[in-house]
């Protein structure tokens, strides 16, 4: 199993298109096994996508009714497409295939999220494309599995695993394998597979393995004691280097956590100092003391309040006297109309008396007209009196009521001018204690800024000073490093040159061989002729030995005479 997840996209159709249809855009559909969809309530591939990208499209709506709360930006790529490809020469059935798909789909957190399957069949191994929707079709939430690639291999070593498969990949088994036993198995066949493939594991790094490159002999003495001079310079210019990253890590550390302690320390003395100040202004009650105080506003106030009644009592003195002649006028003519009311009164009275006393005197027969009525005129007078005089006195209060209404609206505004003087004056007094109270408070928030400011200026200056100390020894480090360079420079330029001036040397050495060698052959073929007794004793002169000095072009010892 080979599994690959390609980049997020755009579109669902763009995809569906490629993958249900043959390539270059035909319309035919020659290489597709099957199509499956899934969390979709279509199997039409076409209408799938169409639904795919709905979904997409009302992420918010699906959010809203689901009860999610909306957050971040709208996913601008909602497609993900992966594959699944079988080992050339395996045929998974279709079931298999949609299974394996389920799984690697649920293995990634996509077991909700509506798909679409396609099996391809025109390569030489089988392989399965999913088109998933990262919007899920009931929260709307976008998921975005991390580190895809890596969790796909892990999926893929154990569903090989567990077919019996994994030998198909044995480095990809050997780093996700758990079983320490079977992971020591798979790397040992991993790196047989490497050798078999010619590619060397010795992890030597770049520089040396180009400076060793094309190097021949190496059984020779002197490869052997340039490999083991440089070996000996290496090692020890790696520990050197491993103790610098260590010592580096160490001061870093060190500085860091005295950093974290000098930080620790002045914010809990600021906190300490803070609390302290608080503490002795609620004990002592320590405020900064207003110009206008509240004591002097109410001994002003007070004084203000008698000079106002002082004022109001000599403004209605001043009014009522003003105001004397109407009301004595007023008096006198309620005076008048009173007597002249009761002198009606007593003249109808006797009136009615005298007209009474004369109808008495006369007889009754000589009584004509004019002798009638009296007696009921003088019980309705006697009997009335007390009417007459409740309505002329209501008449008079009504009257008198008028009069000092008329009166009073006559004075209002000069009472009304002097209680909005003394208003203005009230409030003037209070606008002074309001201000001065208000630049006490602003006196008191200029020092709680000036001691914040002051604990700023600490911590800022402690920043400085840790920023300078993190500066001087990312310098010194820096410094270090630099050496260190300039040595692994030194060592790889020296043994550049060294290799370098072994293969010249080795080709030198080629060169005078190969001829040497010649000259050696056609002295055999005469001697072979002349006395074939000595063959023996030129192989033996012929023959390098092991250090390598008279090897061919190929690097193995010359069998020229032996095959003679």
């Amino acid at each position: 199993m080979n599994p690959n997840a390609a980049k997020k996209g755009k579109s669902f159709k763009g995809v569906a298109a490629y993958i249900i249809h043959d390539p270059d855009r035909a319309k035919t559909s020659e290489r597709v096994l099957f199509t499956q969809t899934r969390n979709l309530r279509t199997d039409d591939p076409e209408k799938a996508a169409k639904v795919m990208a709905y979904t997409a499209a009302h992420a918010s709506f699906l959010k809203q009714a689901a009860g999610v709360k909306a957050g971040g930006r709208k996913s601008e790529n909602p497609v993900y497409h992966l594959s699944l490809s079988w080992v050339p020469g395996e045929q998974p059935s279709q079931a298999e295939m949609i299974e394996a798909g389920e799984k690697a789909l649920e293995f990634l957190g996509f077991g909700e999220h509506e798909a679409l399957f396609a099996a391809h069949g025109d390569k030489g191994h089988k392989h399965l494309h999913i088109v998933v929707n990262r919007i899920h079709p009931e929260t709307g939430k976008t998921h975005n599995p991390n580190d895809d690639y890596s969790r796909l291999q892990e999926w893929a070593h154990f569903y090989d695993k567990a077919r019996g498969m994994e030998h198909h990949s044995p480095e990809r088994a050997a780093k996700y394998e758990k079983d320490p036993i079977k992971k020591a198995e798979y790397q040992k066949l991993a790196e047989e597979a490497r050798r078999k493939k010619g590619i060397a594991n010795d992890n030597a790094p770049r520089p040396q393995h180009e400076a060793e490159k094309d190097a021949t002999h190496p059984r020779s003495k002197l490869y052997q004691e340039i490999k083991e001079t440089f070996a000996a310079r290496t090692k020890n210019l790696a520990i050197e280097t491993r103790e610098a990253a260590t010592r580096h890590k160490a001061q870093w550390q060190t500085l860091k956590d005295r950093h974290k302690q000098e930080r620790a320390a002045l914010w809990d003395e600021q906190q300490a100092a803070f609390k302290a100040r608080n503490s002795f202004n609620r004990s002592s009650k320590v405020r900064p003391l207003p110009s206008y105080t509240w004591d002097q506003y109410q001994k002003d106030r007070t004084a203000l309040r008698e000079q106002q009644k002082t004022e109001f009592r000599t403004l209605l003195s001043t009014l009522k006297m003003n105001d004397e002649p109407q009301v004595k006028a007023f008096f006198h003519k309620q005076r008048s109309a009173r007597a002249e009311f009761m002198q009606k009164h007593k003249e109808r009275l006797t009136a009615l008396t005298k007209n009474l006393k004369a109808t008495t005197q006369t007889p009754v027969g000589k009584q004509g007209q004019e002798h009638q009525g009296h007696l009921a005129r003088m019980f309705n007078e006697v009997v009335a009196k007390d009417w007459r005089t409740r309505q002329f006195i209501a008449r008079e209060e009504r009257e008198k009521g008028e009069f000092f209404a008329s009166l009073k609206a006559q004075n209002q505004p000069a009472i009304e001018t002097l209680r909005a003087s003394h208003y203005e004056q009230g409030g003037a007094l209070l606008a002074k204690l309001n201000a001065a109270r208000e630049d006490a408070k602003q006196e008191q928030a200029r020092k709680i800024q000036d001691a914040k400011q002051t604990d700023r200026n600490e911590r800022a200056n402690l920043s400085n000073q840790h920023s300078a100390e993190y500066d001087d020894l990312k310098q010194n480090q820096a410094g270090e490093r630099t050496e260190l360079q300039g040595k692994w420079a030194s060592l790889n330029h020296d043994r550049a040159k060294a290799w370098e001036a072994y293969r010249q040397l080795r080709a030198e050495q080629e060169k005078g061989t190969l001829q040497k060698t010649e000259q050696t052959t056609l002295r055999a073929s005469f001697a072979r002729v002349a006395d074939p007794g000595r063959e023996a004793a030129q192989t033996r002169r012929s023959d390098p030995g092991r250090d390598g000095r008279s090897q061919g072009p190929s690097g193995s010892r010359s069998r020229d005479l032996k095959r003679d």
